[in-house]
């Protein structure tokens, strides 16, 4: 049976933190597959700031094209309204064959699993990785997941979670869009085919 990880979110867009996060989650459990979900319709982001879809998938699938071991799924494109993970999930298995999945979140997004839509029916068919935060020491991060253990607990749902083990870096999406809006340079903060694609296109500029 297969090892495949699930990394979801919009990327907009996608920078070197995301793949650390997704080498480290495929070396750390020797996993044969990350499957990289760009987000279509955010449930609980503002869309003001959102690129389109295209624009992102197609950086995602630049970014991640020279790795064997990455994929890219367009299943949210497919959904009528945004989806929800459990639908995103369910549909990734679906086109699959049988396999031991995974799914890789930041600490913040593993915070939020007790209030998750239909959580019952996803929370226990994966083994979830988190990937740790800048500000949050490491015996503070262990006690917030076994809090989060215990509390899905209280409703019969087994949840197995495993830390990654990697470095901290300060680089989100949001300080990409403000360096380029600022027309400050973003090389190193994002691959190579990816700075290209954004200063060939002009995006994040306002």
């Amino acid at each position: 049976m297969q090892k495949k990880a699930v990394l979801g979110g919009t990327f907009n867009p996608i920078h070197l933190g995301h793949l650390l996060i997704a080498e480290t989650a495929l070396n750390q459990l020797a996993l044969d597959q990350v499957i990289w979900v760009p987000t279509y319709r955010p449930l609980y982001k503002s869309a003001k700031a959102l690129l389109n879809f295209e624009d992102r998938l197609e950086m995602v699938k630049l970014a991640i094209a020279t790795h064997p071991s990455f994929a890219v799924s367009t299943v949210e494109r497919n959904q009528p309204d945004s989806a929800y993970a459990v639908d995103t999930f369910f549909s990734l298995q679906d086109a699959h064959s049988a396999s031991q999945w995974y799914w890789i979140v930041g600490l913040d997004a593993f915070l939020t699993l007790p209030r998750w839509y239909r959580r019952q029916e996803l929370l226990a068919h994966c083994i979830w990785l988190v990937a740790p935060r800048l500000d949050t020491p490491s015996t503070n991060l262990l006690h917030l997941c076994e809090q989060v253990a215990q509390k899905v607990a209280e409703e019969a749902i087994e949840l197995k979670w495993q830390i990654l083990d990697m470095p901290n870096l300060e680089i989100s999406s949001q300080l990409i869009r403000q360096y380029c809006s600022d027309r400050r340079s973003i090389r190193y903060l994002v691959p190579e085919v990816v700075r290209d694609y954004i200063l060939q296109k002009n995006l994040y500029k306002t």
